[in-house]
């Protein structure tokens, strides 16, 4: 999962993974699960704003918005196994 993230190697277990969705997820983390389904959700993952926001200031997304991203990352995992 840490790659449908665009998380680097190192992060391979869920310890540091948790850790990484506390302290906020890049933004880069978003585009990367854009990327892979080649579309934006219906459902509105993270505000436009807040996305937005993030990227310009070059800060992470708050750890909400993250564990948001997340828990999206972790079903889209299953279905695409079970697909």
């Amino acid at each position: 999962m840490p790659e449908f993230l665009g998380l680097p190697e190192e992060i391979w277990d869920s310890a540091s993974l948790e850790i990484n969705v506390e302290g906020g997820l890049p933004t880069s983390s978003f585009e990367k699960i854009l990327a892979v389904m080649h579309s934006r959700p219906v459902l509105d993952l993270i505000p436009e704003r807040a996305f937005r926001r993030a990227k310009s200031e070059k800060i992470p997304l708050s750890p909400t918005k993250s564990q948001i991203l997340y828990d999206f990352s972790r079903a889209y995992v299953v279905v695409d196994r079970v697909h």
